[in-house]
C-alpha cells in the first residue's frame, strides 16, 4: 500500500458543533463527498442506533480516490445529546488492487490508529503513515470484515465498478429456546460458530434410546432436527474457518512480498533517478558540444563557398591572363616581323642613298603645301634634312616612318597591358 493517508474527521466539537476536519492533502470535491455519501447516507439524526454502535465503511469516489473508516456512535455530548457520531476516515490516492482491498478490510477489522478526543481535536489534521498490520495497536476496536462482503468488494474490482460498503458490528443476541413434547425436553441452540454442548447430546442420544411412542416419536424427530441444526452450523464454521486460516496465511505471504517488492523498487528507483540525472547531464553536455560543432561546421561552410567563389574568379582571371598573353604573343611576333622587315630596308635603303636624288618639277608645290599643312605630315617627316631643305620624302622614308610609329604604338600597347596585369595581380 501507500506510505501515508490524508484523515478526515467528522464529529460535534464544544466550541461550534458538527465539524469536518481533514488534512491538507484532501481535495474539496472529496470532502464534499465525503459528507454527502459517506456522512450523511450511514448516519440518520432522527434516528440513531443504538448506544455502542460502531461500524466500518469503504467507498470510492473514483478509480483513483478511496476513502475507509470507522463510524462510532461517542455517546453524549457538553449539552446532554446523545448518539453524537465520530467519523474517522482514510484517503488512499491511486488506483486499487487485489492486495491493496485485502489490506483495507484487515486494517477496518483491527481499528485506527489515532483518534483524537472531540474535546481536544487540532486545528488541521496530520497524514498518518501506513500502519504495519500484524504490529499496530489500534486506537479503537474495528470491525470484522466477513466473507460476503469481501466477496463483493473483490467482484466490484473485477468488474471495474466502484465499491460502497457499509459493515455494522452485530451484537451477540440470546439463544433461543425449542421446547420438545409434554415431558419439557428443552434444548437451547449454541451460539454460531460454537460448539455444542456435551450433555445436551448425551441426553439426546439418551432419548433416542427409549423404546417410541406416539408422543415420542415426534419429540424424536424433532430432536433429531435439533440435533442436526445444531451440527450443521458447527461443520460449516469448520470448514469456513479452515477456509478463512489459508486465506489469511496466503494474503500474509503475499503481503510480505508486496512489502519487500516495494522496497526494492524504492531502492531501484532512487538508483535509477541519479543514473538519470547523471545521463541527462552527460546528454546536456554532448548537446552543447554539438552546438559548437555546428556553429563551427556552418562557419566553414561559408569559407569554403567564400573559397569557392576566390577560385572561380581566379580562374577567369587566368583565362583572361592567357588570352592576354596570346594576344601579347602575337604582337611581339608582328613585332618582330616589323623589325626584321626594317631592318632589312634599312639596309637597302643605305644602298640607295649612293645614288643621286631626282627631284620632279612639282616638288617645290608640294613641300610647300606640307609646309602650310604640317599638322598632315608627320613629325618624324618634319624633322628630315629632305622636308628642311624644301624636297619631298622618299617613299622609303616614308614607310620606314609608318613602321616606327606602329612599333611605338604597339610597345605602348603592350606596356599598357603589363601595367595593367601587374596592376590587378
Amino acid at each position: 500500500m501507500t506510505t501515508h493517508f490524508s484523515q478526515l474527521i467528522y464529529t460535534s466539537t464544544p466550541e461550534s458543533g458538527f465539524k469536518l476536519l481533514t488534512s491538507g492533502q484532501v481535495p474539496s470535491l472529496v470532502e464534499q463527498i465525503f459528507v454527502e455519501q459517506v456522512v450523511h447516507q450511514h448516519w440518520n439524526a432522527y434516528d440513531p442506533p443504538d448506544a455502542g454502535y460502531r461500524a466500518v465503511y469503504l467507498h470510492q469516489v473514483d478509480t483513483l480516490h478511496t476513502l475507509f473508516g470507522w463510524l462510532y456512535d461517542d455517546g453524549n455530548d457538553e449539552l446532554g445529546r446523545g448518539h453524537v457520531p465520530y467519523f474517522v476516515c482514510y484517503h488512499l490516492v491511486g488506483p486499487l488492487n487485489a492486495v491493496q482491498l485485502e489490506s483495507i478490510f484487515m486494517c477496518l477489522h483491527k481499528g485506527p490508529v489515532a483518534v483524537p478526543t472531540r474535546q481536544q481535536l487540532p486545528v488541521k489534521l496530520d497524514p498518518v503513515n501506513a500502519p504495519d498490520l500484524w504490529s499496530y495497536q489500534p486506537a479503537r476496536p474495528g470491525v470484522r470484515v466477513g466473507a460476503l462482503h469481501r466477496q463483493q468488494g473483490h467482484a466490484a474490482l473485477e468488474q471495474g465498478k466502484l465499491i460502497d460498503l457499509l459493515i455494522a458490528h452485530e451484537q451477540p443476541l440470546p439463544a433461543p429456546a425449542i421446547v420438545g413434547s409434554s415431558q419439557s425436553r428443552t434444548v437451547r441452540l449454541a451460539p454460531l460458530f460454537a460448539l455444542p454442548e456435551l450433555h445436551t447430546l448425551r441426553r439426546a442420544v439418551t432419548i433416542l434410546d427409549d423404546p417410541p411412542s406416539k408422543d415420542q416419536s415426534r419429540s424424536r424427530l424433532l430432536l433429531i432436527a435439533v440435533v442436526v441444526a445444531l451440527l450443521l452450523p458447527f461443520g460449516l464454521a469448520a470448514l469456513f474457518g479452515l477456509y478463512s486460516r489459508q486465506t489469511q496465511q496466503k494474503l500474509e505471504v503475499v503481503n510480505q512480498k508486496v512489502t519487500s517488492a516495494e522496497a526494492q523498487i524504492r531502492a531501484v528507483g532512487s538508483s535509477g533517478v541519479q543514473k538519470i540525472e547523471k545521463v541527462e547531464q552527460r546528454l546536456g553536455r554532448t548537446e552543447q558540444q554539438l552546438g559548437t560543432v555546428v556553429r563551427r561546421l556552418d562557419r566553414t561552410e561559408g569559407k569554403l563557398q567564400k573559397v569557392d567563389r576566390t577560385d572561380r574568379q581566379l580562374q577567369k582571371v587566368v583565362r583572361r591572363l592567357n588570352s592576354t598573353e596570346s594576344r601579347l604573343n602575337t604582337a611581339e611576333r608582328s613585332v618582330r616581323g616589323v623589325v626584321a622587315s626594317k631592318s632589312r630596308e634599312r639596309v637597302s635603303g643605305s644602298k640607295n642613298r649612293t645614288a643621286p636624288i631626282r627631284v620632279a618639277r612639282s616638288a617645290p608645290r608640294r613641300y610647300s603645301l606640307a609646309r602650310r599643312q604640317p599638322s598632315t605630315v608627320s613629325p618624324r617627316l618634319q624633322t628630315s634634312p629632305e622636308l628642311s631643305r624644301g624636297l619631298s620624302p622618299s617613299p622609303e622614308l616614308a614607310r620606314y616612318t609608318r613602321l616606327k610609329e606602329q612599333q611605338a604604338q604597339a610597345d605602348s600597347t603592350r606596356m599598357f597591358g603589363l601595367y595593367r596585369k601587374n596592376r590587378k595581380s
